[in-house]
């Protein structure tokens, strides 16, 4: 949870009404409080995870993007009644997992209300099963073939991870890295991750689309997950 100053809630960039319409449709939750007055005292926002800087609104997962309460009206639960509510929106939208990147002096706030939080630094990355949103990333593939590899970036300001499940669907791969590196030096390390994974558990490759692999396989055939995928028939 942020606490940001009275003068940060005044800025009228926080939260607009662009924001509020169609939230449905787009999957973007914005919820306010509000004082006596019509004042904004707290504010919460969460959006889907995104795939190659496109909104994955069909997926499985969400990022909760802020929690914010002015400092004079912290500590009489709003910023926990923000937290459950969005949650039970971003449930009620369909998703099954949320993603929060805090600082580290917030890690037991969200310990206490259930979510698991991973050591700084560590980030995660998944596969989850191919939707129709995904056949726009790979329009070669037929429709339903291919699923892109998401990974949570390490956001050095908030460098703890935190999740929490608020369904039952689950991605067909998971796995944890340390994401403490630059944005272009990421992606080769998500790879050497699973490539490591799958070496431990080979049966896991049976779960990756296979489109996945034949484009992995075909854009970087001498990386570490390349060459595991072709020893593994992938």
């Amino acid at each position: 949870m942020l606490a940001l100053a009275r003068a940060e809630f005044d800025d009228t960039s926080v939260v607009t009404s662009r924001d509020l319409a169609g939230w449905v449709e787009h999957k973007t939750p914005t919820l306010v409080v509000h004082d006596e007055t019509g004042g904004l005292i707290g504010y919460a926002r969460a959006k889907p995870n995104q795939a190659f800087g496109v909104s994955r609104s069909d997926g499985q997962t969400a990022i909760l993007a802020h929690i914010a309460v002015v400092p004079e009206h912290r500590g009489v639960g709003i910023g926990r009644s923000l937290h459950d509510r969005t949650l039970r929106t971003l449930a009620m939208l369909g998703f099954s997992r949320v993603f929060a990147q805090v600082p580290d002096d917030l890690s037991s706030w969200y310990k206490e209300r259930g979510w698991t939080v991973h050591p700084p630094g560590e980030v995660v990355a998944w596969v989850e099963p191919p939707n129709v949103q995904d056949d726009e990333l790979m329009p070669s593939a037929s429709s339903r073939t291919f699923s892109p590899i998401l990974c949570m970036e390490f956001l050095p300001r908030y460098p703890v991870l935190a999740e929490r499940w608020i369904g039952d669907a689950r991605p067909l791969l998971n796995w944890t890295l340390d994401g403490r590196a630059s944005p272009e030096l990421l992606q080769p390390r998500v790879g050497e991750a699973l490539a490591g994974l799958l070496t431990r558990e080979p049966d896991l490759a049976a779960r990756l689309p296979q489109a996945l692999c034949d484009a992995v396989v075909g854009t970087d055939a001498e990386s570490p997950l390349a060459r595991t995928l072709l020893a593994l028939g992938r």
